[in-house]
């Protein structure tokens, strides 16, 4: 039987409701909010250049921001923490 690193989703939310605290960040909920609406940009983008539709474009510049972002939430370049 394999034991995860982590505990199970379950044990975690229970964890969270009998001993943790919850935290409102405004600006996180912004953030997540445009990441979610680059991500689905992103995705379409996707899917017109595997239909062939689009040509290929240059997103080093998104890449780069992106890594910037990373940076400053304590990750490294690779998405690690």
């Amino acid at each position: 039987m394999l034991e995860s690193a982590a505990p199970s989703l379950r044990r975690f939310i229970l964890d969270m409701c009998l001993n943790g605290r919850i935290i409102v960040n405004e600006d996180l909920r912004i953030a997540n909010k445009e990441l979610r609406r680059q991500g689905n940009n992103l995705n379409q983008l996707t899917r017109l250049a595997h239909q062939g539709r689009i040509a290929a474009i240059d997103l080093s510049e998104t890449l780069n921001c992106y890594r910037k972002i990373l940076s400053a939430l304590g990750g490294d370049q690779n998405g690690d923490r």
